[in-house]
């Protein structure tokens, strides 16, 4: 793929559509001048759910799901954008230009503002689906068969707010349905340790289109149900850092009352091995 290849450059006007949500996706946009404003259909509405400037880049989504835009690009300014190709755009991948990088961190963000955002699709399918793209993308820009899993697995943490044995779990329902493989070093699953995660091997030539395939012929069961339950875990030290509040502040407000009562529901092995460990006695003594 030659240079020139990636900077076809196009021009639009203030006011001008580059692509409708539903259109076919064909080209993936490098913004160099102006701005753009990406929106969605919901509920009968158009919402925005972002504004881009220069140097980001969209379209992307569709050209590695091979499905139709999911959502609409408007120019807010005069706007100049790179147009790159559907065949460019996968060599690129392959190739790992040093856009790589960048298209597997916005990636992220986006597929977690997108999952939070989506309408009409079930939790287990939007996670099925987030999580095939991570995979697709990551198995090309690294051009190889194998991912370290414990590297993806801290990626899809961070991609949809979940802890890692949810990860771990969602990995499994992929190797169950046959489109990878869990190779590990010691063990019949994950460790906790990242040295000791194993690799995963690509099975399926068509990882991305044979996800997609799976989640529209059964969307409530790609994931197991056990795994819904759990999503409304979430450990009170990670939400108290996604909203920057101070730990002992919380835990001196809620001793003080007010809190409802649900608030105190909790994962009952975490809590069953916190009083193994402790103690009765250490339950039973007074404080200081």
């Amino acid at each position: 793929m030659s240079e020139n290849n990636i900077n076809r450059v196009k021009v639009f006007a203030k006011g001008d559509i580059i692509f409708h949500e539903g259109q076919p996706s064909d080209h993936f946009y490098v913004l160099q001048k102006g701005e753009v404003e990406v929106s969605i259909r919901k509920n009968e509405k158009r919402v925005v759910i972002g504004t881009l400037g220069p140097g980001e880049f969209f379209g992307e989504m569709g050209l590695l799901s091979n499905e139709p835009r999911s959502a609409s690009c408007k120019a807010i300014t005069p706007v100049e954008v790179a147009r790159i190709g559907n065949e460019d755009f996968k060599k690129l991948l392959k190739n790992s230009h040093p856009l790589v990088g960048k298209i597997i961190n916005v990636l992220l963000k986006r597929l977690k503002k997108s999952n939070s955002l989506s309408a009409g699709q079930t939790v287990p399918a939007n996670f099925f689906y987030a999580v095939a793209n991570l995979l697709d993308l990551n198995f090309k820009a690294a051009n190889s068969d194998t991912l370290l899993a414990g590297s993806l697995i801290k990626q899809i943490t961070a991609t949809l707010g979940i802890l890692p044995h949810q990860a771990k779990a969602i990995l499994q329902r992929f190797s169950d349905l046959g489109l990878i493989q869990k190779i590990q070093p010691k063990g019949n699953s994950f460790s906790l340790k990242e040295e000791e995660e194993g690799r995963l091997l690509l099975q399926s030539k068509h990882l991305l289109s044979d996800a997609m395939r799976i989640q529209a012929q059964q969307p409530d069961k790609v994931l197991p149900d056990a795994f819904l339950s759990d999503l409304e875990l979430m450990e009170i030290k990670q939400a108290l850092e996604l909203y920057g509040i101070d730990q002992q502040k919380f835990y001196s407000k809620l001793c003080a009352g007010g809190f409802p009562e649900d608030l105190l529901l909790i994962n009952k092995s975490v809590l069953f091995s916190l009083i193994q460990g402790k103690g009765k006695r250490f339950f039973d003594e007074p404080e200081e």
